[in-house]
């Protein structure tokens, strides 16, 4: 079979919250545990009562993007597991691009250590490099990516990314992830409503929507075929400046911000009560607060 290049651009994306929950975002930047201490989109979810609960313990995501912070990686420790460059085919990780890092941070972030609230701060992390510098993959990388995650042992799958071409290399990978149970989730694409990007469009995947590309288009919400739609508007992350040697918050937006949110969301969930992953796909069942 012919390894063909797509170039899979990350959909700068467009920020969670949860399926059919409304909200508009503000951040706050204060210490704390109650609901006024968090940004919206987690205080609305109710979070504080699922983290009683469950942090992400015992739950690990394999992120498929361009990497992670060496910086980032010290401050998680031993929470980052088996990461792998696959596009320079070693084991150190870096992060030339920072989709990566970014994602990671909007997941999995500890408050106390990042000013970021992470939505499932202890899972362990594993970040697999299958995007360059430029934000260019192929299907051969990624298939690769997707079967390294399950080959070591990832719970979940993060792909906050998308293409509009379908890679055969990528849909088998897929299926290998699907028949271990490992959980996949990616972003739907900023034209969802028209149609699913690939892989969020493969049927063992979970898609993840941004609510504000509906509003913009006036368009129900109960007319689109995606599994979840989210909040995806302005959520803080972080990136590393590297002239100033520090971390900088930064506002992302798009669907790639809106599966990581689902995907931390997931981690919470499975690490209290394991979901079963053939009826989150065949019955598109929400997650249950």
């Amino acid at each position: 079979m012919d390894f063909f290049s797509i170039k899979i651009r990350l959909l700068t994306a467009k920020i969670l919250y949860t399926i059919i929950i409304m909200a508009s975002f503000v951040l706050v930047f204060t210490l704390g545990t109650t609901n006024e201490d968090y940004p919206i989109y987690i205080s609305e979810l109710d979070i504080q009562q699922m983290m009683q609960k469950s942090q992400g313990e015992g739950i690990t995501i394999a992120f498929l993007d361009s990497g992670m912070n060496e910086h980032l990686q010290v401050l998680y420790g031993n929470r980052v597991v088996s990461p792998i460059d696959l596009v320079t085919n070693s084991e150190v990780v870096t992060d030339s691009n920072g989709h990566g890092t970014s994602m990671i941070c909007i997941a999995t972030c500890d408050y106390s250590q990042t000013g970021i609230f992470g939505i499932a701060p202890k899972t362990r992390v594993m970040p697999i490099v299958v995007f360059d510098s430029n934000g260019n993959t192929t299907g051969s990388l990624v298939s690769q990516g997707i079967r390294y995650a399950v080959d070591h042992d990832a719970d979940i799958i993060n792909m906050s990314f998308g293409s509009y071409v379908v890679d055969l290399d990528i849909t088998e990978a897929i299926q290998y992830a699907s028949d271990h149970n490992v959980i996949m989730i990616a972003s739907a694409g900023d034209v969802f409503y028209e149609r699913l990007a690939f892989p969020a469009i493969d049927e063992d995947v979970i898609s993840v929507g941004s609510y504000e590309v509906l509003d913009d288009m006036n368009m129900d919400y109960q007319n689109v075929n995606v599994n979840f739609i989210t909040k995806g508007e302005k959520v803080m992350s972080i990136r590393y400046i590297s002239e100033s040697e520090q971390f900088i918050l930064r506002s992302e937006s798009g669907s790639s911000v809106s599966s990581s949110i689902i995907t931390g969301l997931f981690a919470l969930q499975s690490s209290s009560l394991p979901l079963n992953y053939f009826e989150i796909v065949s019955k598109k069942i929400s997650i249950k607060y």
